[in-house]
């Protein structure tokens, strides 16, 4: 996870707390910017705090890969309920811990990561099947202007801003033209990010609708974005057949 993904989340702590006072949530302002403000770096210090406590402990010791593994696992639940308890950003929190960790200490840290790449395959499975289930049917007929804005909407400003990032970053001119067009899939942190705002929107009946948005417009770039991000790789000239 990069820092372009570290920022996704910070925008999105500040971005649902705005929603919430939109939507009549009864908050002070100050109230509203502050408290993302302990959202965000109360989940980095929180993350930081026990990334640091298990690179320190793991050079004291000899842990095996099972136990690696069950450690690496432990941590992951331990951060979320602790960062949900104390009212922190539970992503960033997690994520603060992993950094700490392959800082700190590089061999847990590779060894945990290789670990765990080999159960996300089907744990990613059970978050799709989690996510389709929330999904709301009758909202489709609804629902179709608000999918084609999104869509359209996100394509430009990926493409817009990646040959605006590679203008600044004076790349090559195939990064410009054709970058954008390589990133219109979408999955990942868009759905997760999705799943938290549904929950932290519950109570204004929102959830089914912003699953059902984001599940469906991942299903149109699921389509749309393969044989674009095809023409775009061997229109860079980076195709090897």
């Amino acid at each position: 996870m990069g820092l372009d993904y570290a920022l996704v989340i910070v925008i999105y702590a500040v971005g649902i707390r705005l929603t919430k006072i939109f939507l009549g949530a009864e908050a002070s302002i100050s109230f509203s910017f502050n408290y993302p403000l302990w959202e965000i770096f109360g989940g980095l210090g929180l993350g930081a705090a026990i990334g640091v406590a298990i690179s320190y402990f793991a050079k004291k010791i000899y842990l095996s890969s099972d136990h690696i593994f069950l450690i690496s696992i432990a941590a992951a639940i331990l951060c979320w309920g602790l960062a949900e308890m104390v009212g922190v950003s539970a992503i960033l929190t997690c994520m603060a811990l992993g950094t700490a960790v392959i800082n700190l200490n590089v061999q847990i840290g590779t060894r945990s990561n290789e670990l765990i790449d080999n159960i996300m395959t089907q744990v990613f499975v059970l978050f799709f099947a989690v996510i389709g289930m929330q999904m709301d049917f009758s909202l489709f007929h609804l629902m179709w202007p608000l999918i084609i804005v999104y869509c359209v909407g996100r394509s430009i400003g990926k493409i817009t801003g990646c040959s605006l990032g590679g203008v600044l970053s004076k790349s090559e001119p195939k990064i410009k033209k054709y970058l954008g067009l390589a990133m219109l899939d979408q999955a990942g942190v868009a759905m997760g990010l999705a799943f938290l705002a549904a929950q932290a929107l519950s109570g204004y009946e929102l959830g089914g609708t912003i699953i059902t948005l984001m599940a469906t417009t991942t299903v149109v770039h699921g389509l749309v974005a393969p044989p674009l991000i095809q023409y775009a790789i061997k229109k860079a000239g980076e195709a090897s057949i």
